[in-house]
């Protein structure tokens, strides 16, 4: 089942679709929230399974995988910046409306730019996790070649 309806904000070209019971909101960059959302699940998903294998391992093996606590860790950090993207997108955050309304349009956009700039730290990011990851491939294939 498929319907559509604005969402009334007169934000722009926003709507919210229903398909098959499950609501999601739509806008004009509707591909990079889909994606982005889509890497969100993607990265929970991966860390209730990794959190599932260590309980799994250390109750019945008697064993720890070493990796889950410190993967684990990177993937919450990623998590929580790729999220307030998400939730920003679908308009979850509480803002002070009060305040914003009675200020001039460049100190809105003061208050905006924190805002706009989570894209950029999630990137930032991304790139810190990606070379952290490398140094540690390249100390794991120097300690596996002695």
């Amino acid at each position: 089942m498929m319907s559509h309806s604005t969402d009334g904000t007169g934000d722009g070209p926003a709507s919210r679709v229903q398909v098959t019971g499950i609501e999601v909101a739509t806008s004009g960059a509707s591909a990079i929230d889909a994606v982005s959302e889509a890497v969100c699940n993607l990265f929970l998903l991966t860390m209730i399974v990794m959190i599932g294998a260590e309980v799994i391992a250390r109750t019945v093996f008697g064993t720890s995988l070493q990796v889950t606590d410190e993967v684990g860790g990177y993937l919450l950090v990623a998590l929580t910046f790729l999220s307030m993207s998400v939730a920003e997108s679908h308009g979850a955050f509480h803002r002070v409306e009060l305040v914003q309304m009675r200020l001039s349009p460049s100190l809105r956009i003061v208050f905006w730019l924190p805002q706009a700039s989570m894209g950029l730290g999630m990137v930032l990011l991304c790139l810190a996790l990606t070379r952290t990851i490398a140094a540690k491939v390249i100390v794991l294939r120097r300690s596996a070649a002695q």
